[in-house]
């Protein structure tokens, strides 16, 4: 009965975070070029749902010009993950009242980054989002925060994230119970090398960062994604087939994984666009986000798997069961699902 119970509740868990994928969370990019002729150059790009119905019954995000704007040489194109819509206005949109929105953006979590050129010169960069859909070029913004948000979404939003991060906690918890019982100082341990194993998969998934923008080593993204998400099954199965796990062992893998889920979102780094000179200072701010979103999802998870352990060890290890359930059967969703798109692509 403990087993079909365990089942039951991780079912449950699995149903209600698959969906959570009704939300776009990947960044959508949205440039406009100012040109020698005259007028600007527009190009939206925007995510692909996960049903790949794209904007026409997607997303549908839309650029929204002045009144007295025209449209010219619109064209829309499918690329990997994104719909990438182009075209050409004759206004400068530089009027006190030239303000340019993005239709239908307040219906998702997703943001969309902003960039504005002149003559190859990035001048002006802000970002949108559901609560902020519209801007106006008179009234400059330019920050690299940007980025150090878009890292901590990407942990605090990213579902394999979050779950592998839940998996090597309890991993963590699971291999010092026996101390946490028996020797005093255990707590401490247990936090620094929880502390140490964050850093290092930020270490690492920074690194596949810097290898992927700088043209190291490139690699397609679904097929890493794929990856990404049997690395959610190895963790799971291998925690249900034995709970004995080696610390030793958990350092390495934590590593091996941050490169992998690195290059995962690297390609989706770079379709945003950042300027040369800024390659290394967006890299380091966008994990820095995910190293303090880490930390504020990481260590309330710690606390309380380790309460949980004091005061009733069967029912946490009942709940870790449950958790790694939920965890391989959420991974094995996602890989069958991406294998499916490297098939059809």
């Amino acid at each position: 009965m403990q087993g079909k119970w365990l089942w039951a509740l991780g079912l449950l868990c699995f149903v209600l975070l698959i969906g959570l994928q009704a939300h776009e969370f990947r960044p959508g990019h949205l440039k406009l070029m100012s040109q020698q002729e005259g007028g600007v150059e527009i190009m939206l790009k925007q995510p692909v749902l996960n049903d790949g119905r794209g904007p026409t019954r997607g997303m549908n995000l839309s650029v929204i010009l002045p009144d007295h704007c025209q449209i010219q040489a619109r064209r829309l194109i499918k690329t990997e993950g994104f719909w990438l819509e182009q075209f050409k206005t004759p206004c400068e949109l530089m009027g006190d009242q030239d303000v340019i929105k993005l239709k239908n953006l307040e219906r998702f979590a997703t943001d969309v980054f902003v960039e504005v050129f002149d003559d190859d010169q990035l001048r002006f960069h802000t970002l949108l989002y559901a609560n902020k859909t519209h801007f106006s070029l008179t009234k400059a913004e330019f920050s690299f925060f940007y980025y150090f948000k878009l890292g901590l979404k990407h942990l605090l939003l990213g579902i394999d994230h979050v779950l592998f991060l839940l998996g090597i906690l309890l991993v963590l918890v699971t291999g010092y119970g026996a101390y946490l019982e028996k020797k005093a100082g255990a707590m401490t341990l247990l936090l620094k090398h929880s502390l140490v194993l964050m850093s290092l998969f930020t270490l690492a998934h920074g690194l596949s960062l810097l290898l992927f923008v700088y043209g190291v080593l490139q690699l397609p993204r679904l097929s890493i994604e794929a990856i990404i998400a049997l690395s959610l099954v190895f963790l799971a199965s291998q925690q249900l087939a034995d709970n004995t796990y080696c610390l030793k062992g958990l350092s390495v893998s934590v590593f091996i994984f941050g490169l992998i889920h690195g290059f995962g979102f690297s390609g989706v780094l770079v379709d945003i666009g950042f300027s040369a000179s800024s390659q290394f200072l967006t890299i380091l701010l966008f994990n820095l986000g995910i190293e303090i979103g880490q930390l504020v999802l990481g260590l309330p998870l710690l606390l309380s798997f380790v309460l949980l352990f004091g005061f009733h060890k069967h029912l946490f290890f009942d709940a870790r069961n449950m958790a790694f359930y939920m965890i391989g059967s959420v991974g094995m969703f996602f890989f069958f699902k991406r294998f499916l798109l490297i098939i059809i692509a």
